[in-house]
């Protein structure tokens, strides 16, 4: 079995572009072969809280797919933890797309068009 990747999506960043990536990003990574899980957030606790479960549930990677605050409150849940952080930008922003974390074996890089 592969790496697990949880995606935790604010589907409002970006004007809506972060809603509108969701379904390409499953895409993208299902024709992949990645083991993946999707969590999309519907308020404001909602990212850190889902980025917890997902490692709580075998998580290695979280993908913050959303806005400044969005990567912030994600890597706010995995301090303390072996999992890495990777950043999907649904828009402009200060905070190019990557990958935290020593953990990491599989390194993936999502450009939203």
């Amino acid at each position: 079995m592969g790496t697990r990747i949880a995606i935790v999506a604010n589907p409002t960043s970006g004007r809506g572009r972060g809603g509108r990536l969701v379904p390409r990003v499953a895409g993208l990574l299902r024709s992949m072969g990645v083991d993946h899980s999707m969590h999309i957030c519907a308020g404001p606790a909602d990212p850190e809280r889902l980025a917890r479960l997902a490692v709580e549930d075998g998580a290695e990677i979280v993908v913050a797919l959303g806005g400044d605050g969005q990567v912030g409150l994600c890597a706010n849940a995995l301090i303390g933890t072996d999992a890495a952080l990777a950043v999907i930008r649904p828009g402009p922003g200060t905070i190019s797309p990557g990958i935290w974390g020593s953990t990491a074996r599989t390194r993936f890089r999502l450009r939203a068009s």
